[in-house]
């Protein structure tokens, strides 16, 4: 399963990359056959966020390694080195970026967001 990874470099330049989880044919509990899944992954955390209308999250590393997966809205993300991209409901990023400028993000619909935020041991 791959998805987008916001990272910073050496420098504290941040970037856009992809990252996966491999998927195996695993059982997680009974039921019926024929789909695959991830190992777990340790969590340290869960949050959800909700923003208001206008809301404008300006630039930031992350406090700790973190999955972000948006459950509503839609929002800009922009990294220090430029690039950007649109998540939309259902998207989810791995924010590694957790030192120099990191990153921002703005909501592009004139409405607020929610996202869940599940926080990631250092190094996992």
């Amino acid at each position: 399963m791959q998805f987008p990874r916001l990272f910073s470099d050496p420098d504290g330049t941040s970037h856009i990359g992809k990252t996966s989880w491999p998927l195996t044919d695993a059982r997680y509990c009974d039921g019926p056959e024929g789909y695959t899944i991830t190992k777990a992954w340790p969590s340290t955390g869960v949050r959800l966020i909700r923003t208001p209308s206008g809301y404008v999250d300006d630039w930031h590393p992350v406090p700790e390694p973190m999955i972000s997966v948006l459950l509503s809205g839609r929002l800009r993300v922009e990294v220090s080195d430029g690039s950007d991209y649109i998540m939309v409901a259902g998207d989810m990023v791995l924010c590694d970026d957790t030192h120099g400028r990191g990153h921002k993000m703005n909501e592009v619909d004139g409405k607020g967001y929610d996202m869940l935020l599940v926080a990631l041991p250092i190094g996992a």
